[in-house]
């Protein structure tokens, strides 16, 4: 099953962040440098940038710039074993 158009320019995007290529609190590219860069149409990238703001990557309003949120969420919950072992009731 292939990927859609939308989830790969999500991920394409994710890594950037990641990577530092669009750092914390920086401006990612216009709609349309993202748009020309992905060879994807507006709604196809309005789709990945509504998954990244889901996942709390990013932040903006329509018609205004979308920037990396900083801090960036953490990419898994850390789980931090107890020292002792539950009692168990008597």
């Amino acid at each position: 099953m292939t990927m859609p158009k939308y989830q790969r320019v999500a991920d394409a995007i994710r890594a950037k962040i990641r990577d530092g290529v669009y750092p914390p609190g920086s401006r990612i590219p216009s709609t349309a440098a993202l748009m020309t860069e992905h060879r994807v149409g507006y709604g196809t990238l309005r789709s990945a940038i509504l998954r990244l703001k889901d996942e709390g990557l990013i932040y903006g309003q329509q018609g205004e710039a979308v920037y990396v949120a900083d801090p960036l969420p953490a990419e898994r919950p850390t789980i931090t074993p107890p020292d002792e072992p539950a009692e168990s009731p008597d």
